[in-house]
């Protein structure tokens, strides 16, 4: 009985020891680098037998798994993994003792991954090239625009100059056939007081259709009708084509060949020969 004063502070001693023992880790926090880990108290009901993520099965009484030293968690003590709070003053760090399927991984501030990051990096350029490629061309296309369509109507007109010079000269030619047969050209009428009687050309396709011409064309190449005119004896005539702007600005009739470097001036056909015709470099000049 002597020692029973002795036994009774052992035994005090040990139920102390083993509550220090079992609330040491419920507040105790790890720190690695700065950064804060805190593991969340175990509640005595759910000390239990438990498996570590790391597959190793620990007894009931154990608080850290005998293979890799991790803390046993509330998950734990039904089979699944600790649950760590961390501190909000910094982003979390894992500690070094803590397996791989303990690592804890982290997003940027704002929710946005480093990898999404770069593709928006990388995107950006592209996009900046593609506008600038789209700038290059859309002025490469203007310029050549602002060469070619000019250059284009003008090879036009020059085309239907060249045109309307060819049917004035066959339409004069089967006018002089007629001549030849009927001794004057054909007589369309005379005003009092002129020396031409200018008509519409479409009055010659009595005259001269089938037997001189397979058809005397009406219109010149701008859609406007040429002009036919003959001297009050029939012994001279007159054929004029309005030129590209379809109007009859001839004033009086040269009275020597001329040549002309607009698509407006008039190209006039008279007796077997043009005495005002387009001819060098032309150009649009109204």
């Amino acid at each position: 009985m002597a020692g029973s004063p002795f036994f009774l502070l052992g035994c005090i001693a040990s139920v102390l020891e083993s509550n220090r023992v079992e609330g040491r880790w419920a507040s105790e926090k790890l720190t690695r680098a700065g950064q804060v880990y805190s593991v969340r108290p175990i509640p005595k009901e759910a000390v239990m037998a438990w498996t570590c993520a790391c597959g190793q099965e620990n007894e009931d009484q154990s608080r850290f798994c005998s293979q890799c030293g991790a803390p046993q968690g509330p998950a734990q003590a039904s089979g699944g993994q600790a649950e760590i709070e961390f501190g909000q003053d910094s982003l979390p760090v894992p500690p070094a003792n803590l397996p791989s399927s303990h690592q804890v991984t982290t997003a940027p501030a704002g929710g946005i991954s480093g990898t999404d990051s770069k593709k928006k990096s990388k995107a950006l350029p592209v996009v900046l090239i593609l506008l600038a490629v789209g700038l290059a061309g859309v002025c490469v296309i203007g310029i050549i625009a602002a060469i070619a369509i000019p250059s284009f109507l003008q090879s036009s007109q020059k085309v239907k100059q060249a045109r309307a010079v060819a049917e004035l000269r066959a339409v004069g030619a089967a006018c002089q056939q007629y001549r030849s047969d009927k001794g004057g050209y054909p007589d369309t009428g005379h005003d009092e007081g002129a020396y031409y009687s200018i008509v519409s050309i479409f009055e010659l396709k009595k005259f001269l259709e089938p037997d001189y011409a397979a058809m005397v064309p009406v219109n010149d190449p701008w859609g406007n009708a040429y002009s036919y005119g003959v001297s009050q004896d029939d012994t001279e005539f007159i054929l004029i084509c309005d030129g590209s702007d379809g109007k009859n600005t001839l004033e009086r009739i040269p009275e020597v060949p001329v040549t002309t470097s607009c698509f407006e001036d008039e190209i006039v056909f008279e007796n077997g020969d043009f005495i005002q015709k387009p001819e060098g470099p032309q150009k649009k000049c109204k």
